[in-house]
């Protein structure tokens, strides 16, 4: 295993542990706690936070609307913690991005790329998009697992010039909804950005993100 693959197992498995640490000192806390709602409260919550971690990947499965975003969102928090704080996104805007672009995980390009923000690679070696010419250099880029493509879409914001406003906003505000408005490149819509916002505020008012 590469030396990068085997720090970055070790670092996943420290934060897992310490979290885990954390959260069944809590949990025994919890039981010797003289209030049985405050012990109830405790070991729910502590029963959920482990049940929300996991040493491996999350799934992103598609099944219902509400799946995809249970399981989008597990992949979000599973990649955040390898990212500082000022290098994460809102939640609710990758959400909105995925629902856009991918149609709740169920778009061809979801499927067969495992793709959920339609982004590109510049050779052949690729999806080729309906009405898209054969001749064309470009296709749309194949990954391992749809989470995989969360990652690349995350580093994408982080690094590209194309997103250099999206960051410097990022840095004293993070409202997805004016974070929103500095994704015009991302697509050629002249309403890409209207619709990403109608889609963050559908998320909040219909699931509470």
């Amino acid at each position: 295993m590469p030396l990068m693959n085997i720090n970055l197992v070790s670092q996943k498995l420290y934060n897992y542990t310490v979290g885990f640490l954390i959260l069944l000192i809590a949990f025994v806390i919890g039981t010797f706690f003289p209030s049985d709602y405050i012990k109830e409260e405790l070991r729910r919550k502590t029963i959920n936070e482990i049940k929300s971690i996991g040493i491996f990947e999350p799934k992103i499965i598609n099944q219902s609307n509400l799946d995809f975003i249970n399981s989008t969102t597990k992949c979000i928090n599973y990649l955040n913690l390898d990212l500082d704080k000022d290098e994460q996104i809102p939640t609710i805007l990758i959400l909105a991005q995925a629902v856009v672009e991918s149609n709740y995980g169920t778009s061809r390009l979801a499927l067969e790329a495992q793709n959920l923000f339609g982004i590109r690679i510049w050779s052949k070696e690729g999806v080729l998009p309906h009405r898209v010419h054969p001749d064309s250099n470009w296709r749309i880029r194949v990954f391992k697992s749809k989470c995989q493509s969360v990652k690349y879409y995350i580093n994408l914001l982080n690094t590209s010039h194309h997103y250099t406003e999206f960051r410097k906003i990022r840095q004293y505000n993070k409202d997805p909804v004016i974070l929103a408005k500095t994704l015009n490149k991302f697509s050629s819509s002249q309403d890409y950005t209207n619709e990403i916002i109608r889609n963050i505020n559908h998320l909040r008012l219909r699931y509470g993100k």
